[in-house]
């Protein structure tokens, strides 16, 4: 009895999936995009409370990173220390 072909495998003369790498790194032709129409630009995806939350997320996480920029530094060991420099004010 044969056994039934596995849905992951691609089928016989398919090329296979590319890669992660090829996947990220992979480029739209200059062609298509003067075949294209002029479009009427970006469609809005992101709502009043999208917005207002990621402007909320923004905040407080600024705030985390300028809290510990004057915490780490007195009461954090010397490793934290170069970690939280370049965030730091001058003195």
């Amino acid at each position: 009895m044969p056994l039934p072909s596995s849905p992951t495998l691609p089928a016989a003369g398919s090329r296979p999936a590319p890669s992660l790498l090829q996947r990220l790194l992979r480029t739209k032709p200059i062609d298509s995009f003067v075949e294209e129409p002029e479009s009427q630009g970006l469609r809005r995806s992101m709502g009043l409370f999208q917005l207002t939350m990621l402007g909320v997320g923004a905040t407080v996480g600024t705030g985390i990173f300028v809290v510990l920029t004057g915490a780490v530094p007195k009461a954090g060991r010397p490793c934290c220390c170069p970690s939280c420099w370049p965030a730091s004010p001058p003195p």
